[in-house]
């Protein structure tokens, strides 16, 4: 074998060159570094421009304080009865479930704090319509929902935060959301001693309302029949029956006497006689059922009796049960306030607010860093999608469709830019 056939002849470097621009080489990690090298001056200008834009955006930004009060969980003592009916749980089931009541509570109390009536009672104590120069209270609601921030952590401490251009302003609105969830708790009925006891005040109030009815209906019968005391007018009526009862029969005895030894014209003979008629009409008055006489107002015949007392009896009893009924709900309520004083839920602060000595927003430090980090990343994207263009843009295929969609949508120039950078 020859010399010339054995070595091969060299190859030129700008042939290396064309065969390394051909389409179908091979992508290599170190390309991307190089891409990224080719154009480090766009690494440096973008960021610096969204570095340069955020402290504009900075500038033109008011400064913001936030001041935080925090609010031990509420804790409600239960009452005996509850205690009582919750024994035999705590028994099988440990305390347990005692800690799961926590989590409620907590929400409930969360839910109040962002209530449209404790956002009235911070109008109304802080006159923010006046100071923030709004005519709608809607308009209060919504500022103080995006100033106002209102968490919990997992041990059940409220954490109330509050942002303003005014670190003092802050801090007092932090501090009188605890006034307002202390003054509407003990205002809604919250825990169940207080619904208890406005049960009771209705209960005891209709009772009330029925005893008095009923009281005068028995006045009313009391002044009709002439009947105060039942036991002792029944006595005199009685004895009052007896006693004429007793004279008829001593005057109808003397009148038979008489009539031995004296006409029916005698004189004593006929004053016995219309004395004996008068006793009889007497006792038939008082045996006759007489009703709404003025004359006998004051007196219970004996003819009455029986009805009387079936009425006064009814009457008797249907006051002293409403007064039974009363003087139970009105114990009930004297225990039930009991109650609600020793289960009256107490807000304490942790943490009172106080005024800020930092700002809280904006974040300058943070603004910028972030600014940096995405102008770098948007460049080094930028480059990287450019490189790939330029790449796509050698293979003759897609420079020809390239070509096409140009003249289609009429970017002749950007063509040309990219033919340009090609050769």
């Amino acid at each position: 074998m020859s010399s010339s056939e054995s070595v091969s002849p060299p190859v030129p470097s700008e042939a290396l060159l064309a065969e390394a621009q051909l389409p179908h080489q091979k992508f290599h990690p170190l390309d991307i570094i190089l891409a990224l090298l080719r154009h480090k001056r766009w690494l440096v200008i973008i960021p610096s421009l969204a570095v340069l834009g955020a402290l504009i955006f900075l500038q033109f930004q008011e400064p913001r304080y936030s001041s935080m009060a925090r609010l031990l969980p509420p804790k409600t003592k239960p009452n005996t009865a509850t205690m009582l009916s919750q024994t035999g749980s705590l028994a099988g089931t440990g305390m347990g479930g005692v800690l799961e009541t926590q989590t409620p509570v907590v929400d409930m109390y969360l839910a109040i704090l962002q209530s449209r009536s404790v956002a009235d009672f911070i109008e109304n104590r802080f006159q923010l319509r006046k100071r923030w120069g709004v005519h709608s209270v809607e308009i209060v609601y919504g500022r103080l929902a995006g100033m106002v921030k209102i968490t919990s952590t997992p041990n059940g401490i409220i954490n109330i935060e509050v942002q303003d251009a005014d670190p003092v302003w802050a801090a007092k609105i932090a501090n009188e959301y605890a006034e307002a969830l202390q003054a509407i708790t003990q205002e809604l009925a919250v825990n169940d001693a207080s619904k208890r006891r406005l049960f009771y005040e209705q209960q005891m109030h209709i009772a009330f309302e029925k005893l008095t009815e009923a009281e005068s209906a028995l006045r009313k019968m009391q002044q009709e029949t002439g009947v105060l005391k039942l036991d002792s007018q029944i006595q005199m009526a009685v004895q009052e029956s007896s006693r004429l009862r007793a004279d008829i029969a001593a005057k109808e005895t003397e009148l038979a006497a008489m009539k031995a030894f004296a006409t029916e014209y005698n004189s004593d003979y006929l004053r016995l006689k219309f004395e004996i008629d008068a006793l009889k009409k007497q006792l038939a008055k008082w045996r006759e059922p007489i009703q709404g006489a003025p004359s006998l107002s004051l007196q219970a015949s004996e003819g009455l009796l029986p009805e009387i007392s079936l009425e006064y009896a009814k009457k008797t009893r249907e006051v002293k049960n409403l007064e039974l009924v009363y003087e139970l709900f009105l114990k009930e309520l004297q225990l039930t306030r009991i109650d609600q004083v020793k289960d009256a839920t107490m807000i304490e602060l942790l943490d009172r607010a106080v005024p800020a000595s930092t700002t809280s927003y904006p974040h300058k430090k943070r603004t910028v860093l972030v600014a940096g980090a995405t102008g770098l990343l948007f460049s080094i994207f930028g480059v990287l999608l450019y490189e790939l263009i330029l790449f796509q843009f050698r293979d003759p295929e897609s420079l020809r469709r390239a070509r096409m969609l140009s003249d289609a949508l009429g970017w002749k120039v950007l063509l040309k830019y990219f033919k340009w950078k090609k050769k």
